[in-house]
């Protein structure tokens, strides 16, 4: 998929919050890279101009909102997300549209892992997602079981998962979602015919994974393909990037000890053939069947693999408007 002008405020509002996550107000500027396992960053030292926002907090005045904060810690800091902001801006302006989004914004959050030294930026978020998905996953286990189609089931719950994408800006309510939405949606058009013919004993099915907490979903669709007699090899993204999975959240999960997990050696938070490995490259011409979640996903392989079935949420107004869909609506299609 190219990328359009309207992709361009969407980056922006992404690399704001990425930002600021690897740059917050409350690290010193030249304090090492803090440790992104969970441990809170160094605190602010309060200066002169932080009274009048001590103050409001501890009457309940909300006088704050007009003393804008402008302790040294933070004037730094916010000097220091300008600076990366400039490099991406800048990348920006020499854009090629017909690379894709995430072709674009992989050179974001490279710019912020060399910048910074924070190699996980949301992995506070991506931990809790996962933690969350774990805890709902023995009643929809249930669920699955229970269903008169328990691989629809499976793949209708593993795409609501899609809901947890912290580059959209936009908050959805997943777990309502997962209580609202109805699997038939995903059986109409007949792709999930296609894809239910197709996913049969000793097939090779390739799932390429997208977000945290949406991976621990995944694992009911991955063992509803199990028992059907597939072959299956789920792909994770290579380093870091947005709140995608990792290998390290792949085990987490209980993906690793479900079924061979690999790396697809990509850098960017969508698979984009160029950044692959050969060996995924490889593993992909090779596969029977092509699964590919995340909105991510088909932005990145829908030119380059357009026979691979794509499960995701149509999240952003681009997305929608080129498929002539609702945003928000659950899609599963292929060529």
């Amino acid at each position: 998929m190219r990328t359009s002008l309207e992709c361009l405020p969407c980056m922006m509002r992404q690399a704001l919050r990425v930002l600021h996550l690897a740059v917050p107000d409350t690290m010193p500027a030249d304090a090492e890279a803090p440790d992104t396992s969970g441990q809170p960053a160094a605190p602010l030292r309060a200066e002169g101009p932080c009274t009048p926002c001590t103050e409001a907090e501890r009457t309940g005045t909300g006088a704050a909102a007009a003393s804008p904060c402008t302790t040294s810690t933070a004037r730094a800091a916010h000097a220091r997300r300008e600076a990366i902001a400039k490099r991406f801006m800048e990348r920006v302006s020499r854009l090629d549209f017909a690379e894709s989004p995430p072709g674009v914004l992989r050179h974001l959050y490279g710019m912020v892992r060399e910048e910074t030294g924070v190699a996980d930026p949301y992995a506070v978020e991506k931990a809790a997602a996962n933690a969350r998905a774990l805890e709902l996953l023995p009643g929809l286990r249930e669920r699955v079981r229970k269903a008169e189609d328990p691989l629809l089931t499976a793949l209708h719950l593993s795409v609501i998962g899609n809901y947890l994408d912290a580059g959209t800006g936009i908050e959805f309510d997943w777990e309502g979602a997962l209580e609202r939405e109805q699997s038939r949606d995903l059986a109409a058009g007949g792709t999930y015919a296609r894809f239910s013919q197709k996913v049969r004993q000793g097939a090779g099915v390739v799932v390429v994974g997208d977000n945290c907490g949406e991976i621990a979903l995944d694992t009911l669709l991955v063992s509803e393909l199990l028992r059907k007699g597939c072959n299956v090899t789920y792909a994770v993204r290579d380093v870091p990037v947005l709140n995608d999975a990792t290998l390290e959240d792949a085990d987490a999960v209980g993906m690793t000890a479900l079924c061979r997990v690999v790396s697809s050696g990509c850098d960017a938070p969508g698979t984009v053939a160029d950044r692959c490995s050969p060996a995924f490259l490889t593993l992909l011409a090779r596969a029977d069947v092509i699964l590919a979640k995340g909105q991510g996903n088909y932005e990145g392989m829908n030119t380059t693999h357009p026979d691979a079935f794509y499960a995701f949420k149509a999240k952003c107004p681009v997305i929608a408007r080129e498929l002539s869909v609702p945003q928000g609506t659950t899609m599963f299609r292929n060529a």
